[in-house]
This record gives C-alpha cells, sequence and structure tokens, in this order.
C-alpha cells in the first residue's frame, strides 16, 4: 500500500532501455522515432493516467509503426517476464531492483527473489508478478512502459484487478495508505477484551478529499476486494486488542518489581508494538489504525 519510491531511477532507466532496444525488430520499426519518443514508451512517464492523455498518446503514435509493431513490443514484454537469469536485465531483476517487499496494491503479501538451482546453474524466482496498470490488451503500445509495470502479488493481478476500465490507483503516483483508513466498530473492542469474542467486521473508509482521486480510491477498494479479504484477518485486530488490554500499567509495574532488566517503554516497544514499526511489513497500515484506534477507545 506503500508508494514505489524507485532507487537508483537513472541505473534501473538504462537498464530497462536498453533491453527494450536490444531487439532488433523493436529497432527496426522506431527508427523513425526520435530519442525522446523511444523514451517516452519505455522509460519516461508517458501519462498522468488520464485516459485523455492516453488517448492523446496513442494517436501520437500509432500511425508511425507497422501493423505488427505492438505484437513485437507484447513478445518482447512476455520473455522480459518470464526470464529468470540475474546476468541480465529482466522482471527478476526489475522487481528486485525496485526493492519492494510487501505488494503495493493490496499491503498484504511479501514480496522476495529467491534462487532455486537447475541442473549446474542457478535460477532467480520473483514471488511477485508484473501487473499492466494499463492493460496491454487495451494499451499494448504502453506493453513495456516502465511505468505501467507493477510488482504485486498473484492475488491482485490475476483474481481480482479487471480490465473493465475502472482505474485504480498506481503505486508510482500515489501511496493507498495515505488514501485509507481502518476502523473497528467499538463494540467489537468491547467484545474482545471482556468476552474474548471474534471481531465481526473490519471497515475501510476512503479519506480522500479530490473527487477525481476519491472515486480512484473507491475503485481500488472495489476491485481488488479489499474489505472482503482484510475481513479474513480479523484475528491481527483481535491479537493487538489482547495485547493492549492484557499488558496494561498493573502488569507492566508487576514486571518493574520482578526487576528483570527491562524498562516500561522497552517493553512496549518489544512486545507490544513489535508488529507496528516496520513499515515495510505486510498489514503496517491495517496495524497501525487498529492500534491508534484501540488506544483511544
Amino acid at each position: 500500500m506503500k508508494k514505489i519510491i524507485i532507487p537508483n531511477i537513472e541505473y534501473i532507466k538504462k537498464q530497462h532501455y536498453d533491453y527494450c532496444l536490444s531487439d532488433s525488430d523493436i529497432l527496426s520499426v522506431t527508427n523513425n522515432l526520435s530519442e525522446e519518443q523511444r523514451k517516452l514508451l519505455f522509460i519516461e512517464k508517458p501519462f498522468d493516467f488520464s485516459r485523455e492523455n492516453c488517448l492523446s498518446l496513442k494517436y501520437n503514435f500509432i500511425n508511425k509503426f507497422p501493423h505488427d509493431y505492438f505484437s513485437i513490443l507484447i513478445k518482447k514484454y512476455n520473455k522480459f517476464r518470464t526470464a529468470k537469469n540475474k546476468k541480465k536485465w529482466c522482471g527478476t531483476q526489475f522487481i528486485e531492483s525496485l526493492n519492494i517487499d510487501v505488494c503495493p496494491y493490496c499491503g498484504m503479501s511479501y514480496f522476495s527473489v529467491v534462487k532455486k538451482k537447475r541442473q549446474n546453474e542457478y535460477i532467480y524466482i520473483a514471488e511477485a508478478t508484473i501487473d499492466h496498470y494499463l492493460p496491454k490488451e487495451k494499451f499494448p503500445y504502453l506493453a513495456l512502459n516502465l511505468y505501467n509495470l507493477i510488482p504485486s502479488c498473484s492475488a491482485c493481478n490475476t483474481l481480482y484487478k479487471t480490465t473493465d476500465g475502472r482505474k485504480i490507483i498506481n503505486p508510482y503516483f500515489n501511496a493507498v495508505e495515505d488514501c485509507i483508513k481502518f476502523k473497528l466498530d467499538s463494540d467489537d473492542i468491547i467484545n474482545v477484551v471482556i468476552h474474548n469474542k471474534n471481531i465481526n467486521k473490519i471497515i475501510l473508509e476512503n479519506l480522500c478529499n479530490n473527487s477525481n482521486m476519491f472515486e480512484y480510491v473507491d475503485n481500488h477498494i472495489e476491485v481488488l476486494n479489499l474489505v472482503n479479504r482484510y475481513n479474513k484477518r480479523t484475528n491481527i485486530a483481535k491479537s493487538l486488542i489482547k495485547k493492549k488490554f492484557w499488558y496494561d500499567n498493573v502488569f507492566i509495574n508487576q514486571l518493574k518489581n520482578l526487576d528483570i532488566g527491562i524498562s516500561e517503554c522497552e517493553f512496549e516497544d518489544f512486545i507490544i508494538k513489535q508488529d507496528l514499526y516496520n513499515s515495510n511489513e505486510p498489514f503496517a497500515k491495517y496495524k497501525k489504525d487498529v492500534w491508534r484506534q484501540i488506544q483511544y477507545n
């Protein structure tokens, strides 16, 4: 749910640009383009993700290419996506170079790149997929554009994300976590503390004040089915509530009397808040919002 901040952006752009132009077919059909136009296709921001600008880009370029040009782009992308050799630029290297630990769409799944031995060599597998923010079926000229390639978990990419035209948040430009808030019913908090009952429902609020962005956030929540997915993880909120109210001041004072060499602040940090400090963990936004709510309930 965090915004993607591209580290070493010039290095990544160079690697990606060189990869795209390493294809003789792509070179041949882009001969009549300037370098600025080529960069617009592959490594620069060619749109602000409004439909008008995307179509404008399409109409500016579409007559410059032979009919089969877009199939060449998609074919090159498929090679980029499936290659697993870290010695050459590929989808796996791209994902790893962005230094993302958690799916930026949903904030629920870890990312990592792991190696697997195959015969006498190792291949590298990214535990993430690459999603086309704007689908390549409708926008094939953006099949290899850096800012249209979003590392995401397989659930967001293949199970939930649709091609029905609804625009969701692009994490290269906005952080989903800045636009939403998780909330529990106050009765749930009381019932967990007193009766050890389960939480009935997690509410997800759209906090965006901008009307255009408000629609994008709503789409993001609905298209990726975030409410239902997070409601399958109510045990996380229940655990935080128990920690907050079980480890109260009386308990902490008892620890002081035991003289176990740990301060009140250290105990709170290590035991109670251990899940809240690292923002590069799954469910980080969810945990922080729930913790903030139960502190003032």
